[in-house]
């Protein structure tokens, strides 16, 4: 089978009436589309750039102008992405004066129940630690927004609420992007992205009540996506997060014993060896689907001891040692899956992730069903020359899945489509 054909279908057999769940952190994104000699003229604007490579450029907890500067050219120079945590908040007010930008949405699951809400299921519940004008503006109007505005309020003051203090910075930079270091100039040789955020309530999230309350009432069929989990600056604060989840889930569990609880993880920026220890034994064994980029699968299976060089046999061990029910790697390229779905269910739910990511990446902004079915249409004759290799079977119950992806499509932009990819798989898991 080719992908068109499961691209028609995934549109086709959305369940409408299906209720989503997403949780739990989310934040301003000003998102800056670095190309050309962009930062280039920031750095002679400024006076700064660093007088050699080396790994010394790689500070992640960023005070001072220049220490941003040189966190950025580490991922430029080495021709990555990274993520990085801004002290101060006049430093990123500078960076949004200093850079042309637009606000969008960011976090994992801000960005997929905004994906779904574009595409127009009516019943999806956001959850945000804190809720203002700032995010009213740029979240569909059809998501169900819980909050907890209040206690951070309460915490850091009145000012809080009306401030941008969830605001992530985020260098979109594209091939030939030019920079310097002591008197060379250099360029870019693919696209990636650095985000540098400044949070207060993401930094430690506390879930309303309310959303707790809606998550243990019936619903006919539900999924409920888990995230947030890189946001935490403190283990301790982290490991009292993961704990209460563990309750949730089971409590979610007793009511909805035929849901999906999905976990799609993140980069690790502070102590990345004890957060993936952390987040694997306390959550993992709790959920069914545990989704994650090529980057990330490299740190997590080296970190828990699952490297291996077939792939597949990695994510195969991964799952029968968590009980998973589902692990996948998306990748610019395909999206290998390790399943015990049924067949056709795993590869609609693929299906779904790969074209909303792909029309993320083609528009550069969250689609409307519409526009989605366009869009299909648009590229026919492409998507079916994409063919779905057949599932391998690996035993109990399981199956190897590999899905190619619409690279080679016109892209705007390449943000946010991990976010998309698990949208999709919500509506048909």
């Amino acid at each position: 089978m080719n992908l068109y054909y499961f691209f028609k279908r995934s549109l086709q057999e959305i369940n409408w009436t299906k209720h989503i769940f997403c949780g739990y952190s989310g934040n301003i994104d000003w998102a800056v589309r670095l190309q050309g000699e962009d930062f280039l003229r920031l750095q002679n604007h400024l006076g700064l750039w660093p007088d050699s490579f080396s790994q010394s450029l790689c500070k992640p907890e960023i005070d001072t102008f220049a220490e941003l500067i040189n966190y950025v050219i580490y991922f430029l120079h080495t021709n990555s992405g990274g993520e990085g945590d801004i002290k101060d908040p006049e430093l990123m007010r500078a960076i949004m004066q200093f850079l042309p930008g637009q606000f969008s949405i960011g976090g994992t699951g801000a960005q997929a129940a905004n994906f779904l809400a574009y595409l127009g299921l009516p019943q999806v519940s956001l959850h945000l630690p804190i809720y203002n004008a700032h995010f009213e503006k740029i979240l569909h109007h059809r998501l169900r927004i819980y909050h907890n505005t209040p206690f951070y309020e309460e915490k850091f003051g009145k000012e809080v609420s009306a401030s941008l203090s969830e605001i992530h910075c985020i260098f979109d930079y594209a091939p030939q992007t030019a920079y310097r270091i002591g008197n060379a100039v250099f360029q870019t040789r693919s696209s990636d992205r650095v985000i540098l955020s400044h949070d207060r309530c993401n930094a430690n999230i506390s879930i309303s009540e309310s959303f707790k309350q809606e998550l243990t009432r019936p619903h006919q069929e539900v999924s409920f996506l888990v995230s947030g989990f890189n946001s935490f600056r403190k283990i301790e604060s982290l490991s009292r997060f993961l704990q209460e989840n563990q309750t949730i889930i089971e409590q979610f569990r007793r009511i909805h014993p035929r849901s999906s609880v999905c976990v799609e993880e993140a980069h690790y920026w502070n102590r990345e060896e004890e957060r993936i220890k952390t987040v694997a034994t306390t959550i993992y064994p709790a959920i069914d689907s545990l989704g994650m980029n090529a980057r990330e699968f490299q740190a997590i299976s080296y970190h828990l001891g699952f490297q291996n060089e077939n792939l597949i046999q990695a994510l195969y061990s991964m799952a029968q040692h968590f009980g998973l029910k589902r692990i996948g790697v998306h990748s610019g390229e395909r999206c290998l899956v390790v399943s015990a779905y049924p067949v056709e269910q795993e590869i609609l739910a693929d299906s779904l992730g790969i074209l909303l990511s792909g029309a993320k990446a083609h528009y550069g902004r969250f689609v409307r069903l519409e526009e989605l079915e366009a869009f299909l249409e648009a590229f026919r004759s492409f998507t079916q020359t994409k063919r779905i290799d057949s599932p391998q079977p690996l035993g109990n119950g399981y199956r190897a899945f590999s899905l190619p992806t619409l690279k080679g499509i016109p892209i705007a932009s390449a943000l946010g489509l991990g976010d998309a990819f698990t949208a999709g798989l919500l509506v048909h898991l």
